[in-house]
């Protein structure tokens, strides 16, 4: 079967292609389709053309996920965007941005991949740091572009492989989830460098036996006490991670 599909942006040079088609008829029922992102259809040959509207609604939970993203945002200390980049039509992508509360200026409607990409490395020229997050085919440039990208687990395998990041459920709440794990990670990171470095700047100068004019020693034996149980700390502040609970999230879900 020889069958032809396409867009809006294609309409033209399917009703050039297939003159017999009752174009007309298919174009005024589009016009009632709001928020749709219209398919067309028809087969070379014949008379026979359809038209499909296709809705994706805002998951449930990505207006609160959303709302919690921008307040706490790095501790309210920076400045955080929200932006909706879609390749639906302007009245899909403006009924997705409403439900998030994004404004007109930061939404981007119709885009191919490669207008994804541009979308966020123009951002990344004005000096913004960007996250990217997505879950589809034409999503993979942009992820690639972004300087962290997440890629929604039940999503392409594509989008999957050009992601830094990949969320294992399909909640968008795990964004929240991901991000206070981050926070976590980083506070243990510091508190084990904070005690290692403490540690060794206090022990080291009195294993050498800097301390000796003042009758401060420490054997060799208690030196190397002293080294291990650092490292066991050490390791016992990154094992902490384990009974990490996202309070967020859960908050939210």
């Amino acid at each position: 079967v020889d069958l032809h599909a396409g867009g809006m942006a294609m309409l033209s040079d399917l009703e050039r292609d297939h003159p017999r088609a009752a174009w007309p008829l298919l174009r005024a029922w589009a016009k009632n389709q709001l928020g749709a992102t219209l398919v067309f259809a028809a087969m070379r040959g014949g008379e026979v053309a359809a038209a499909l509207a296709l809705r994706d609604p805002v998951r449930a939970e990505a207006p609160e996920a959303a709302a919690a993203a921008l307040v706490k945002a790095y501790g309210g200390s920076r400045l955080c965007e929200l932006w909706v980049c879609t390749g639906d039509n302007l009245a899909a992508a403006t009924i997705a941005a409403g439900a998030l509360a994004v404004p007109a200026s930061r939404t981007r409607a119709g885009q191919r991949p490669e207008d994804k990409r541009e979308v966020v490395a123009s951002l990344q020229r004005g000096g913004l740091e960007v996250i990217m997050v997505g879950d589809g085919l034409n999503d993979a440039p942009a992820l690639a572009q972004a300087d962290l990208g997440i890629a929604i687990g039940a999503g392409a395998d594509l989008a999957c492989d050009a992601a830094g990041v990949v969320l294992c459920r399909s909640s968008l709440l795990d964004l929240l989830a991901f991000r206070e794990l981050c926070t976590a990670t980083r506070r243990t990171i510091l508190r084990n460098f904070v005690w290692a470095f403490g540690f060794n700047i206090v022990g080291l100068p009195l294993a050498a036996g800097c301390g000796y004019p003042w009758g401060i020693s420490i054997s060799p034996m208690l030196a190397g006490m002293a080294m291990a149980g650092s490292s066991l700390l050490v390791v016992s502040s990154s094992l902490l991670l384990q009974r990490f609970r996202p309070s967020l999230a859960e908050s939210l879900g």
